[in-house]
């Protein structure tokens, strides 16, 4: 009779644990079919093609993510226009701006390359510089203010002038003319910038500003910053040609001798 008893209460106890432990593996099957083997996972797939549809966790499928992703990339390959150039170059400034505070380029590298590409089309800095002001979209979330507005006309002109300097891509820069206050105080600049890069030496916009007093005004912080920050676009700009010009494809080289024997 206890024997009995015994497995009665072993059975109340155990029915109950099983139903659980069944409701549990129906509720994980799907994420479980994640850890099983790759054959297991295949010949699961080869039983039951829905499993492609109902483990998406499992099975990745094109969704209408990846579709615009790749509508994306077509639109990102069409090529440049003026009005394509001057939106790259709204959208890019601020947070330049932002993260050149913090010490970071990245930003700052994709608004130089924009203001490039405008130059490379032979639109003169003026009209670019109209078109970006004109832009709909504010990237900013607001209106720029006065100084920011003036800030980002400084860089373009700066990096115009920085790339007539340097005689890039052959472009004939006799259809535009910069700025007559921005030329007048940073082309003189250029030899020097271009030489302290050649000779490998590091940025320190201090030493320029000591060496160049006229620079800016007495007592005016904010026009120290400015320079001193224009004064690294121009710097940040040989970079990217630099950089530009080492990622350009090159014709294998031959064989070392004796390097693999």
């Amino acid at each position: 009779m206890k024997r009995v008893t015994g497995l009665s209460t072993l059975i109340i106890l155990w029915v109950p644990a099983a139903l659980v432990w069944s409701g549990v593996c129906v509720a994980f099957r799907p994420a479980l079919r994640c850890f099983q083997p790759a054959h297991s996972l295949g010949n699961a797939l080869h039983r039951n093609s829905r499993y492609h549809q109902c483990d998406p966790l499992c099975w990745p499928t094109r969704s209408k993510r990846s579709l615009s992703s790749k509508e994306e990339s077509e639109k990102d390959n069409e090529p440049l226009t003026p009005d394509r150039v001057a939106a790259l170059i709204e959208r890019s400034f601020v947070e330049a701006c932002m993260q050149l505070a913090k010490g970071y380029v990245d930003i700052l590298k994709l608004f130089i390359v924009s203001t490039k590409a405008g130059y490379e089309l032979l639109l003169g800095p003026t009209s670019l510089i109209q078109k970006v002001d004109s832009c709909e979209n504010q990237s900013a979330g607001r209106l720029l203010m006065d100084e920011e507005i003036q800030l980002r006309r400084n860089w373009i002109h700066a990096i115009y002038l920085t790339l007539a300097h340097l005689d890039w891509k052959k472009v004939d820069a006799s259809s535009w003319e910069a700025d007559a206050h921005i030329s007048k105080q940073y082309q003189p600049l250029l030899p020097e910038l271009v030489e302290l890069k050649a000779t490998g030496k590091a940025f320190e916009a201090e030493n320029i500003l000591e060496n160049h007093p006229e620079l800016v005004k007495e007592g005016s912080a904010i026009d120290r910053a400015v320079v001193s920050q224009t004064l690294r676009v121009i710097w940040i700009t040989m970079d990217v040609l630099q950089e530009e010009e080492l990622a350009k494809p090159r014709s294998p080289r031959p064989q070392i001798p004796r390097a693999f024997d």
